[in-house]
């Protein structure tokens, strides 16, 4: 399965937690593939409130990198969507 598929599953889930990650997530689909890179910031921003704790430096410093090397950013994002995807329980 696809992260994208991943993250829409993740979206409709019951569980509130894992359906606000899967939304945060395609929404930050969205910013890439539009170049909003002060909306993926935002979005990074927003997951470090509902992610594991290991992932909050990271999610931070997506967020700072947004600011400094748009191109560095989007590719960090693929890398690190997987792994906050990969976090919450399958949705059901």
């Amino acid at each position: 399965m696809s992260m994208e598929n991943r993250a829409r599953i993740a979206r409709h889930s019951r569980n509130p937690h894992t359906r606000m990650i899967g939304k945060l997530c395609l929404g930050g689909d969205w910013a890439c593939a539009n170049g909003n890179l002060g909306a993926l910031g935002d979005i990074a921003e927003r997951l470090v409130t509902c992610s594991p704790e290991a992932l909050h430096r990271e999610l931070a410093g997506l967020s700072d990198l947004c600011r400094r090397d748009p191109d560095r950013a989007s590719a960090a994002w693929v890398q690190l969507k997987n792994r906050v995807l990969g976090s919450v329980p399958p949705a059901a």
